[in-house]
């Protein structure tokens, strides 16, 4: 019965969602999940690179374990990467008719 319910009223957001969205809310929805996520991996790695800067000394040529610039860098190319990976995604859903994604569902 509990299944039933979350299903109905699942469903019921999705149609209501789904058929008030222009295109470019589409596009920009899933490019910003896909941000989201790609900053929660950025903070996270920057947090264990913190806390292991000592093993990641012994590793390292010529950088150290906390230099700034560096992982600045890194960070803003996996940001990049992230975002350029979502944009067929994005450009996928906003291409779909909201009709048609919910027959397919």
């Amino acid at each position: 019965m509990l299944m039933t319910v979350l299903l109905f009223f699942g469903g019921l957001a999705a149609v209501l969602a789904a058929l008030g969205a222009r295109p470019s809310t589409i596009g920009m929805l899933v490019l910003r999940h896909g941000a989201l996520l790609a900053v929660g991996g950025l903070v996270v790695g920057g947090i264990l690179v913190r806390a292991s800067e000592r093993a990641l000394s012994r590793v390292l040529f010529a950088v150290s374990a906390g230099d700034l610039t560096s992982m600045t860098a890194a960070g803003a190319l996996l940001l990049a990467a992230s975002l350029a990976a979502c944009l067929p995604a994005a450009r996928r859903a906003m291409r779909v008719d909201p009709v048609e994604g919910l027959r397919a569902e």
